[in-house]
């Protein structure tokens, strides 16, 4: 399940994306047992897992976005705190691979999100750095060639992204 269970009735407020970020992880860790059969099942959930981390920071400020894309959602967090610069990498590795037909509607998604544009001049020091002009489709593993190394990994950058997003909801000390 994809984290945004109530797209059509109620958007998440941001401790309810929280909690729903901590049950992909989790479902991540329980299906996580090294088999590469349930690889791409375990990179679902660390991405949910991301997704809904962002989204409760972006609820928090007042943004609701309906999208599975995280880096248009980084995008958005760094027009609102260019902080969130520093875990780009960890996205960019959750991201990475993702298969497009699971990652939500196309269209504006795929431009710069608003509040980019409001940081231009910041934006475009991070064009280079941020893929989030660029269809992930590019990068698809359509084999799901995973191994359990690239599992550790993603669960090393969900993590960085968990605990980023608390420090930055000030729901944990740095």
């Amino acid at each position: 399940m994809k984290c945004s269970p109530y797209a059509h009735s109620h958007y998440p407020e941001e401790g309810e994306w929280l909690q729903l970020g901590d049950s992909e992880l989790r479902a991540a860790e329980v299906l996580h047992n090294g088999e590469a059969v349930l690889l791409r099942q375990v990179r679902h959930h660390c991405h949910g897992a991301a997704e809904c981390y962002l989204k409760a920071f972006l609820k928090r400020r007042g943004v609701e976005r309906q999208t599975h894309k995280l880096e248009p959602l980084l995008g958005e967090c760094v027009g609102l705190d260019l902080a969130f610069r520093s875990i780009r990498d960890a996205v960019n590795t959750l991201a990475r691979d993702y298969p497009p037909n699971l990652l939500g509607e196309d269209g504006d998604e795929l431009e710069r999100p608003d509040s980019c544009r409001a940081a231009e001049g910041e934006w475009g020091d991070l064009r280079g750095q941020l893929s989030c002009e660029t269809s992930v489709q590019t990068h698809y593993n359509p084999q799901n060639t995973f191994t359990a190394g690239e599992a550790t990994d993603w669960f090393s950058c969900v993590s960085e992204v968990r605990h980023f997003v608390r420090r930055r909801l000030g729901m944990e000390e740095d």
